[in-house]
């Protein structure tokens, strides 16, 4: 599994946006790969999602008003382990430069789709 993340070579690649979705039973990491694609990994049958920002409580700055060049969050690192308490499930923890996550879930999967198929909330900021 944690080859074929590495085989998107996501290292330093700029993150798009994260997705919850179905109250949180699945998570994207959308990233880009070129100028034309971007990655999704989807995590599916997630049991535990916790994550980090590095805003500060004071930060007047929010997220949903940043165009993309604002964005400040890079692919760094994605760690894979068994999770302790259930053998059917995977930990993954994910450095995104200036947030962390941990996502605990069943199964992730990697897409490669064109970049003009996603939609993103900063396109009109």
């Amino acid at each position: 599994m944690e080859k074929i993340i590495e085989d998107t070579k996501y290292w330093d690649a700029r993150v798009l946006d994260l997705k919850s979705l179905y109250f949180g039973d699945e998570i994207q990491v959308i990233f880009e790969d070129e100028e034309t694609d971007v990655y999704i990994l989807e995590f599916i049958h997630c049991y535990k999602v916790s994550y980090e920002n590095s805003f500060t409580p004071e930060s007047n700055m929010k997220v949903c008003d940043m165009n993309k060049g604002q964005l400040g969050y890079f692919m760094q690192d994605v760690s894979v382990s068994k999770y302790d308490k259930d053998d059917e499930f995977i930990k993954f923890f994910l450095d995104l430069s200036i947030m962390t996550m941990e996502i605990v879930c069943k199964n992730i999967t990697v897409k490669k789709v064109p970049k003009d198929t996603v939609s993103f909330f900063w396109e009109n900021n």
